[in-house]
């Protein structure tokens, strides 16, 4: 996370930063830089699944940890503690500590700060390995990730820290690894990835001195600068300036392609009369038709109106049956099983009949629901041969 030095003429940088910025460029600045630089409130709401997801994250990396420690013995692992507080002087201590460690040549360095005074962090594990190129050894940057992909952001920041090695002098394997969530591991070639990390950083550096010297926070509407929609900083701002990202199912590149039509509101978009230049006709009536439907007012019970789009969808459907029955299932994608890989499990099968049969005619409190439920991946199983049709 970006911090400045107490006279804010300074600042550091983390690989993080690299991360939240190539998302949204918008919502780093405007949540993490100008609370940093008092020019904005920070913005902070409540995230169960957030929470969770980080919960998780440490439980991962803590099984690595664990096998590791099996690996090389506990005497051989140097665990460090992470600064009190991120100030420069914190940030310096920390890595003087990380390179004492490193110059024992463990055969695993836990928390190591890397850090070249503007910009760096806490690599998750340093591990001492041997090759041809190393016969005395070299240090492989491993890094522990929930996810069970290798996402580019996650490569840029493992080789941030390679990089950040070579700058300290510290032998340093070519290869780095991300441990993934469902146990797998993800090899890369860091000295391909420097270079990419090398200009998104230089990036990420100039971005954040123009907007410094600009003197203001960042504003929603500026198209310099990339937004999400779907970050807390990004739903504030949509909310409050009546983005027509507020409209259902409307996406980024229809949002550019309407906005460069002077279309910005859901207002305006319900209001518009013609496509912009590059959307389909049947696009934009789509979403003119729902932006117009969001805006109509609340019927009785303060229920919202509703309105079918498209009805060619629900005029497909087969006339109601005797044998009709709804079936649906619910998945969780953090399920983690009990050997600690997060595999995700499909936890409730369930279908929704009428007592009478007709679909149509019964009330849908008379309705019937069934539910199967797993709580493992046996039971997952046993629960799939029933559904299939």
């Amino acid at each position: 996370m970006v911090t400045f030095a107490p006279d804010r003429a300074s600042f550091m940088l983390s690989p993080s930063d690299i991360t939240v910025a190539a998302t949204c460029t918008y919502g780093w600045l405007r949540g993490t830089v100008d609370p940093a630089l008092g020019r904005a409130p920070r913005i902070g709401v409540a995230d169960a699944f957030l929470e969770r997801v980080s919960r998780l994250g440490d439980e991962h990396e803590s099984r690595v940890l664990a096998r590791l420690e099996a690996e090389h013995g506990a005497d051989q692992v140097v665990r460090l503690a992470r600064p009190e507080r991120y100030t420069p002087e914190g940030v310096r201590a920390a890595r003087e500590r990380t390179a004492a460690a490193l110059a024992a040549r463990p055969a695993v360095v836990f928390q190591g700060m890397l850090h070249d005074g503007a910009f760096g962090g806490l690599a998750d594990f340093l591990v001492l390995r041997t090759d041809e190129e190393h016969p005395e050894g070299a240090y492989e940057v491993v890094d522990t990730k929930l996810a069970r992909h290798a996402r580019v952001t996650a490569l840029l920041q493992i080789a941030a820290y390679a990089d950040l090695l070579d700058g300290m002098g510290v032998p340093r394997a070519r290869q780095g690894s991300l441990w993934l969530g469902d146990g797998s591991r993800h090899v890369a070639d860091l000295d391909e990835v420097i270079p990419v990390y090398r200009h998104q950083r230089s990036r990420l550096e100039a971005l954040l001195q123009d907007h410094v010297a600009a003197g203001e926070p960042a504003r929603w509407g500026d198209d310099r600068l990339s937004v999400c929609g779907a970050c807390e900083v990004c739903e504030e701002a949509v909310a409050e300036h009546r983005d027509v990202l507020l409209t259902a199912g409307a996406t980024r590149l229809q949002r550019t392609r309407l906005r460069e039509a002077g279309i910005t509101t859901i207002e305006q978009l319900a209001a518009s009369v013609a496509p912009p230049e590059g959307m389909a006709r049947r696009t934009w009536e789509a979403l003119r038709e729902q932006a117009a439907i969001q805006l109509e007012p609340a019927g009785a019970g303060g229920v919202p109106p509703h309105r079918i789009v498209d009805p060619r969808a629900v005029a497909g459907l087969p006339v109601p049956d005797a044998g009709d029955v709804f079936f649906d299932f619910e998945g969780d994608p953090l399920w983690v099983s009990a050997d600690g890989s997060m595999e995700g499990l499909e936890y409730l099968w369930g279908w929704v009949e009428a007592p009478g049969g007709d679909t149509a005619r019964t009330a849908s409190a008379d309705f019937r629901f069934t539910g199967l439920w797993a709580d493992t991946r046996a039971a997952e199983r046993a629960v799939k041969p029933l559904v299939v049709v």
